[in-house]
């Protein structure tokens, strides 16, 4: 990934690197279900964004759904609260397992749930990131926060609610740090087959309800 972005950024293209979930769902005999191994791509949490940026000096862009997942799956809970989880790492290390964990902050052997040193919650991965760009969408409205699977249905990239309790509170807090926010709504319509349910207007209604969010809270509401 570095070797890329410096080859890309050497040819005078900006560059910049959006964080991934660490795993995915698959779609068995009906019922979506987690899957059980780790899909390491590099730029999932703060530390390994953070490395790629300070070797590199691409910028960074935070997917806010995207980060949640990835800590879902960690700390298990939401869709991953099923999981057998190892709560910490063995005493002791390989050498490449202390190598990872000096890069990236993992911990990540065979047999075992990964772990991640200075595990912290969402609004803690946020503030070591101190982004400028973020991906945003709607939450789940059963459980307030972000989720993959919520009744069977693909609930990522869900429409933005007026109402929507945690957005609100993730704007509360970075429209204070940074006065140069720039929030992209990643919001699917019923164009695509995933999301088939969506109505066709998802997509502007987002745009809407964000701006009265927004307005809302610069007027101290």
């Amino acid at each position: 990934m570095i070797a890329m972005i410096r080859e890309l950024k050497e040819l005078g293209i900006p560059v910049a690197l959006e964080n991934v979930a660490l795993t995915n769902f698959a779609f068995v005999s009906g019922v979506w279900k987690p899957e059980t191994y780790l899909d390491l791509r590099v730029g999932s949490l703060a530390y390994d964004m953070l490395e790629v940026k300070r070797r590199t000096g691409c910028g960074l862009v935070v997917d806010l759904e995207h980060l949640s997942f990835s800590l879902n799956f960690i700390l298990g809970t939401g869709n991953y609260s099923g999981l057998c989880e190892h709560s910490s790492s063995p005493k002791r290390l390989s050498g490449s397992e202390k190598k990872l964990k000096e890069c990236c902050g993992f911990f990540l052997r065979p047999g075992w749930m990964p772990a991640v040193f200075n595990q912290t919650d969402l609004f803690g991965e946020l503030a070591k990131i101190g982004g400028t760009v973020y991906h945003i969408a709607g939450s789940s409205p059963e459980f307030g926060t972000w989720q993959e699977i919520v009744s069977g249905k693909i609930a990522s990239h869900a429409s933005i609610r007026a109402n929507d309790g945690a957005l609100r509170k993730f704007l509360k807090m970075e429209m204070l740090i940074n006065p140069e926010l720039i929030l992209v709504p990643e919001v699917a319509g019923s164009e695509n087959p995933c999301w088939a349910d969506r109505p066709p207007n998802a997509q502007e209604t987002s745009f809407e309800n964000l701006c009265e969010m927004v307005c809302q809270i610069m007027a101290g509401k």
